[in-house]
C-alpha cells in the first residue's frame, strides 16, 4: 500500500467477538467505508475488494 500508507495501517479488516454476558455474543466490525474514511483513497477505488471481504466476514461470523 505504497499509494496510501494510512489505508495500509487500517488493514486487514478486524473483527472483535465477545461474550459480555453468558449466552449473549457481540460482534463488532469496522465497515469497509469507515476504514477508507480515515485514508487518502476514494472508497470507489477499493470498494470491490473491501466490500467482498466485509461480506465474507459477516457470512462467516453469522454461521
Amino acid at each position: 500500500m505504497v499509494k496510501d500508507p494510512m489505508l495500509a495501517l487500517q488493514l486487514p479488516l478486524k473483527v472483535l467477538i465477545t461474550e459480555p454476558n453468558k449466552g449473549k455474543v457481540e460482534v463488532m466490525l469496522n465497515r469497509a467505508d469507515q476504514v477508507v474514511a480515515h485514508a487518502n483513497t476514494d472508497y470507489a477505488d477499493v470498494e470491490n475488494n473491501l466490500a467482498k471481504a466485509e461480506k465474507l466476514i459477516k457470512a462467516t461470523v453469522a454461521k
